[in-house]
């Protein structure tokens, strides 16, 4: 299946040259080989596992997305190439939402005394890469069981803080970046003078908002 999808993908972008195709081989190998060893696995024992699979579907695309090199191709073909590669991005996207889908639970989300760490995160980091639809269905629920510990904090900053700028609004806790001027900078945030003290209680991993700027560079 998705095999297929992929080689849909690809005749939807004719204009790529043979050479700019080649640039998207590691990042369809890699794509393959994360479903080859799951298909190798067998069934998955339950739920836990499952989500673990989907953690890898999400996690090990973009990672190889994020090595595609475009250098030496002139721009058209370049921006041609991350086109494409966004749009495979999401087609592996609303796949594993689909299977989220499939899992989800009476209580709403997969929470950590359920599901552990990683399962609660594989399930955040499926619809935090999907659409500001999906991100609205579920963020009262994630805020919900962040207070009582069940969803990490800092998942429930993140999930805000993109919604909000797709909804026109100011982001409240600094998570999301943007492009300025070959910089990554902070999209615009509400009352910067209080960021630190909103940050404070959702268990970010950097001490600071300083050294959470240190991620990110050039673009």
């Amino acid at each position: 299946m998705l095999l297929e999808l992929l080689a849909a993908l690809t005749a939807a972008f004719p204009q790529l040259s043979p050479e700019a195709r080649s640039r998207l081989e590691p990042f369809d190998a890699i794509v393959e080989q994360v479903r080859a060893a799951h298909d190798a696995a067998g069934a998955a024992k339950d739920d836990r596992e499952r989500l673990g699979r989907l953690w890898e579907l999400d996690q090990k695309p973009i990672r190889a997305a994020q090595g595609v090199d475009v250098e030496g191709l002139d721009a058209e073909q370049a921006r041609a190439v991350k086109r494409e590669v966004q749009a495979r991005l999401e087609a592996i996207n609303r796949e594993n939402l689909e299977r989220l889908y499939a899992l989800l639970p009476a209580s709403g989300w997969f929470r950590r005394s359920d599901y552990g760490d990683r399962g609660a995160e594989a399930a955040f980091l499926v619809v935090q890469h999907s659409n500001a639809e999906v991100q609205r269905r579920f963020l009262p629920t994630l805020e919900r069981f962040a207070a009582s510990g069940d969803v990490a904090p800092s998942q429930y900053a993140l999930m805000y803080d993109r919604l909000a700028l797709a909804d026109g609004k100011l982001q409240r806790y600094g998570t999301q970046m943007r492009c300025e001027a070959g910089r990554m900078v902070p999209a615009p945030t509400e009352d910067p003078g209080r960021l630190e003290e909103r940050r404070a209680p959702m268990g970010f991993r950097w001490p600071t908002y300083a050294d959470y700027l240190k991620n990110f560079g050039t673009c």
